[in-house]
């Protein structure tokens, strides 16, 4: 970082979507960040791409697919993400300017379009920091939940949500255990890791662990209550923060 400057300029991608979102509001509040959003118009003009990259200090890539009906499109989408941030770091490189780089992953080593895709980005990125002389640092990330989740999409919280605060049922509860942590908390950790810099591998702890019963038993407690005054651990004022964004219309 340059030591004139106080803040680090930190480049998101997918600043639009849930975990995006949440942590470009965070990092405008601290101190120490300057956060740079790395628009989806960016992605069309490798040029204008390579000079945001160089701009920043480091860059989180969040932006891409989560589900789609056609897996081989989602692979495809994910990959060619990756593949444009490569060259835009590369560029960016021969002028001097390197970034640290970090891609979300996920803690899952499921072979699923998603996962894999996940993994051959992180492959594509770590060669390119060998080639370009930077810093890159994949991070392994639990299942995450928060306010303005989207149901239906990539979280089973924000689906359950969803379901609880219409009066709906799930077709199925399975009988297994979540490691979650809150959107909130996930963007706090994230700007500490880039306070301090990463290793190749970070893998991110889980805030909570609970059964996928146990998480619907108090959805339909909140539903059925009027707001509660407090809560009997933290876990339950977050899920409810994300209950109530659902119950008021808010979620995507």
């Amino acid at each position: 970082m340059d030591e004139c400057s106080p803040r680090r300029r930190l480049g998101i991608t997918g600043g639009g979507g849930f975990i995006g979102a949440h942590l470009a509001g965070l990092a405008r509040t601290a101190p120490d960040f300057e956060p740079v959003l790395i628009s989806r118009e960016a992605w069309e003009d490798p040029a204008y791409l390579s000079a945001l990259t160089g701009s920043c200090d480091a860059v989180i890539h969040l932006a891409g697919l989560s589900r789609h009906p056609d897996g081989d499109h989602l692979y495809r989408v994910n990959l060619e993400l990756a593949g444009k941030l490569a060259s835009a770091w590369t560029a960016a490189a021969s002028r001097g300017k390197v970034p640290h780089i970090y891609l979300a992953g996920t803690t899952h080593n499921r072979d699923l379009p998603y996962h894999r895709s996940k993994r051959a980005a992180a492959a594509l990125l770590a060669r390119t920091a060998a080639q370009c002389g930077g810093r890159f640092t994949e991070l392994k990330l639990p299942n995450v939940f928060g306010p303005y989740g989207r149901p239906f999409y990539n979280s089973v919280v924000a689906t359950f949500c969803a379901l609880a605060a219409r009066g709906e049922t799930p077709e199925r509860i399975d009988p297994v255990t979540l490691e979650l942590i809150d959107v909130v908390e996930l963007s706090r950790r994230l700007l500490d890791l880039v306070r301090r810099g990463g290793a190749a591998s970070e893998a991110v702890p889980a805030q909570y662990q609970v059964a996928l019963p146990e998480l619907w038993r108090r959805l339909t407690e909140f539903a059925a209550a009027p707001e509660p005054l407090s809560f009997p651990d933290r876990f339950s004022r977050d899920l409810f923060n994300a209950f109530s964004a659902s119950r008021t219309g808010s979620s995507g």
